[in-house]
């Protein structure tokens, strides 16, 4: 990666939680991350000069975010709203920020891990803390359809999803086991 400033150009601490970072094909950074001071979701890039944004806003939001790029380089952007218990799908489309909620069943959208498909829809992997499932949820061109992964356990902290070599299903999801040991693979 060619030479950048610091992170922390980004923002100081304590604004700078929850990030995750995307490469677009420039190789150039694009970072999600949880603005403690705002209590909001912020997305920032870089193309030479850092450029920053809110995304979300509303309400206590923005923590457990993940970011994944699109065939047009555009962020999705995946995260929990504190203040409603549920999770939350944002991305641009060229244009401007598009918020949605994804999921609102118990309280989910913690450890969250996004992937873009081959025909830029979302998919979205999270944990329910309620009864501490491994959930994905995925977007098909009309709407949100959500599933329970795995339900053995005290499973979903820390988990991980990645699609095939075409950015297709099947997808794998690795998640760790809380008090049972190491990552396993949740086939799709």
């Amino acid at each position: 990666m060619r030479g950048l400033s610091p992170l922390s150009a980004v923002g100081e601490p304590p604004v700078f939680y929850y990030n995750s970072l995307a490469l677009d094909s420039n190789g150039n950074p694009h970072i999600s991350y949880f603005d403690a001071t705002n209590t909001s979701l912020k997305y920032a890039y870089n193309d030479g000069t850092w450029h920053k944004e809110t995304v979300d806003s509303d309400g206590y939001v923005g923590q457990f975010t993940s970011i994944a790029l699109d065939s047009s380089g555009h962020p999705h952007i995946s995260y929990w709203d504190t203040t409603n218990s549920r999770l939350k799908h944002a991305y641009h489309d060229g244009s401007s920020w598009q918020v949605e909620v994804v999921d609102t069943t118990n309280e989910l959208g913690h450890f969250t891990s996004i992937a873009v498909d081959s025909q830029d829809e979302p998919r979205i992997s999270y944990r329910d803390m309620a009864v501490t499932d491994l959930k994905y949820a995925y977007h098909d061109g009309s709407g949100w359809h959500v599933e329970t992964a795995a339900s053995a356990g005290d499973v979903g902290a820390h988990n991980s999803l990645a699609l095939g070599q075409q950015r297709q299903p099947p997808h794998q999801l690795s998640r760790f086991e809380l008090w049972r040991g190491p990552a396993v693979c949740v086939p799709g």
